[in-house]
């Protein structure tokens, strides 16, 4: 397939660009890092990104309702630290993951209703939210690292079918998210009160509730994340969450989604998510210093906002009129 024939391929829809942005990343993987490129490193990568995808699907949610929300690394390390802490103080594994996904609602819930009831922008209300949350965080575990039990450790670094389980995770949650979008009530109604707020309330549709719902869905998954880095890490800790708002939201953005909200594809996203990780295990294998990392991160992000923008206008020629 020629170029010229990808570009008519991709032309129809904004999130086809990234399909091609992971296979030909994969192809300079493949003749700069040959061993980064094999199928067990492949394999290797998918803790990652599965963790990465769930983050990436609870931005993309608040998305598609014309938002960002910057309080992601609070409130994945917040319920992580929640999950440590309470285990180490005694409480069963199961019931302080429940109680960490609660809080990771409800901390999601709360962005909402400051963006909706109080009228702040999406950037100022998660952005203040996620200094609370790092605070939290921090008094919880009075600044150290709690470590967390060996079971919650094993599930999250465990396998199925040879398959990081968080791979698995990050799979069921987007086939629920999109049965729920496409196929239910609540899921048309969600799209639609994104799509025209306006027209969605004077059509009667519940906007304020879908707003909360959207940031407190993603506060779920934001939870989802951060209990599973506990596992990963080993320990409640917030040094290990700090990279994943810019890789979230350059994932989306990579996948084509609309900065001023509501266009994303979730399976775009996904797409996007696992081309952000391979971009990082790429630089690794580069043995590029974290730093380096997080320029090129910055780099991806700003060229795929600014794309849209710097493409040249077309210019048609004219034949000649016959006389």
């Amino acid at each position: 397939m020629s170029v010229k024939s990808l570009a008519r391929w991709a032309a129809g829809s904004p999130y086809k660009w990234v399909w091609i942005a992971v296979a030909a990343l994969y192809l300079v993987m493949l003749a700069a890092t040959p061993n980064a490129a094999t199928g067990r490193s492949l394999a290797n990568m998918m803790p990652e990104f599965g963790l990465l995808a769930v983050a990436t699907l609870g931005q993309a949610v608040v998305v598609m309702q014309r938002g960002f929300d910057f309080s992601l690394v609070g409130i994945i390390a917040l319920t992580g630290m929640i999950v440590a802490k309470l285990t180490d103080s005694g409480v069963a594994p199961l019931s302080a993951v429940t109680i960490a996904l609660v809080v990771g609602v409800l901390a999601g819930a709360g962005n909402g209703l400051l963006v909706s009831r109080l009228a702040l922008s999406p950037l100022v209300a998660t952005l203040a939210s996620n200094g609370l949350f790092l605070g939290l965080a921090y008094l919880v575990s009075n600044g150290q690292q709690i470590l967390v039990p060996d079971s919650l450790t094993h599930f999250a670094t465990s396998r199925v079918a040879g398959i990081a389980t968080s791979f698995w995770i990050a799979a069921g949650v987007v086939i629920v998210l999109l049965v729920l979008v496409r196929l239910t009530t609540f899921g048309r109604r969600f799209v639609a009160t994104g799509s025209s707020p306006d027209a969605a309330r004077a059509a009667g549709l519940p906007v304020i509730r879908s707003l909360v719902g959207a940031y407190g869905i993603a506060g779920f998954l934001f939870g989802v994340t951060g209990v599973l880095i506990a596992g990963f890490v080993g320990a409640g800790s917030s040094g290990a969450t700090s990279t994943y708002l810019i890789s979230s939201i350059s994932a989306l953005v990579v996948a084509g989604a609309a900065v001023t909200g509501t266009r994303i594809s979730l399976v775009a996203a996904v797409v996007g998510a696992l081309f952000m990780t391979m971009l990082s295990q790429f630089i690794l294998a580069l043995g590029a210093s974290a730093a380096v990392q997080g320029l090129i991160q910055g780099l991806v992000l700003l060229t795929a906002v600014a794309y849209p923008n710097l493409r040249l206008p077309r210019v048609r020629l004219r034949r000649p009129a016959l006389h």
